[in-house]
């Protein structure tokens, strides 16, 4: 009887070695793979560090996104996003859920790192009163790894979004962590005052106070991600300060 329960344990300790074994290396492969496909994808993206533009949150240089070459690449290429004080800066795609993105990369291959995605029910050419970005937080940093730099840091944080048709920018006004649930999820409100009690609790939830003023005539943009296995999400909310069509 000890030598079969001696043999039990060998062969589960053995088969959990190998298990982790194979999702460190799957781990390892999916985040080199996901680098290499970036590294191509980010080369859309120009700076023309000679020409300086003037805009709500300051003067920085003009930055040009090829979206005929992403589209090219994966038609459900919607946008691109870059957060200051972040390493956040990708494009986003949209698919008619919110499951595909989380284990494809923006190639579609199979990929744990996943991509950065719309909610299916949010339209960048139409946008709601809350649109809602997600990405998983990479323990390298990577894909919304990095947003939790956020919630260290109580200076202005400026987001842009780009679309085919226009630039915006976005500036935060709430940052904070919070159990796994689906309220600041939505998309959709009934009238102003729903909305405006949706702004007062997302407020009232920031872990910084940010000096930014909100009302239910903002739009805002929210970027989720996972924290702590996933029992928990990092979230940040920011409001269209400046929004300018691209001729």
């Amino acid at each position: 009887m000890k030598k079969q329960k001696l043999t039990l344990i060998i062969f589960l300790s053995l088969t959990i070695i190998i298990y982790s074994a194979w999702g460190v290396l799957k781990w390892y492969k999916d985040t080199k793979e996901e680098k290499e496909i970036l590294k191509q994808i980010k080369s859309y993206k120009y700076i023309d560090n000679n020409i300086l533009t003037e805009t709500k949150s300051g003067r920085e240089n003009k930055s040009y996104i090829d979206f005929s070459k992403l589209t090219k690449e994966n038609a459900d290429t919607v946008g691109w996003l870059t957060v200051e004080n972040t390493e956040i800066d990708y494009p986003i795609v949209q698919t008619r859920d919110n499951n595909y993105y989380l284990s494809h990369s923006f190639l579609k291959k199979e990929n744990e790192a996943g991509s950065i995605f719309l909610d299916y029910r949010n339209n960048l050419n139409d946008i709601q009163k809350n649109t809602v970005i997600y990405g998983h937080a990479r323990i390298d940093g990577s894909m919304f790894g990095s947003l939790e730099n956020i919630l260290n840091d109580k200076n202005e944080h400026i987001i842009s979004l780009s679309t085919p048709t226009y630039n915006s920018k976005w500036q935060i006004f709430s940052a904070y962590t919070i159990a796994k649930e689906s309220y600041y999820l939505k998309t959709m409100f009934i009238n102003d005052t729903s909305y405006q009690k949706f702004i007062d609790k997302i407020l009232q939830r920031s872990q910084i106070k940010f000096d930014t003023d909100m009302t239910n005539v903002d739009n805002i943009l929210t970027l989720s991600t996972c924290k702590d296995n996933l029992s928990h999400r990092i979230v940040v909310h920011a409001k269209l300060i400046e929004k300018e069509s691209i001729n």
